[in-house]
């Protein structure tokens, strides 16, 4: 897989979010998962975003690192634009 903006999907990077809340590019310091970059989307996310939701999915090695750090409400630092 290939990403919205064309990265690896495969490498465990990036998260994805609605563009419209958090533009692509953007650096984002997520507590327990590291510092990502925001290169794709996803309808569910922009579903979210215009009900004012701001979410991302970040990417993970493996399905079981995935699970394990399950899903959360988490406060995110944006570190650049």
């Amino acid at each position: 897989g290939v990403t919205t903006l064309g990265d690896n999907a495969w490498a465990a990077d990036g998260v994805a979010a609605d563009f419209a809340l958090l533009p692509p590019r953007a650096k984002l310091l997520i507590p327990g998962v590291g510092a990502r970059e925001v290169d794709d989307t996803g309808s569910n996310l922009r579903k979210a975003g215009r009900l004012g939701q701001y979410r991302i999915e970040a990417r993970f090695h493996s399905h079981k690192e995935a699970l394990a750090f399950g899903s959360r409400l988490l406060p995110v630092t944006i570190l650049t634009p």
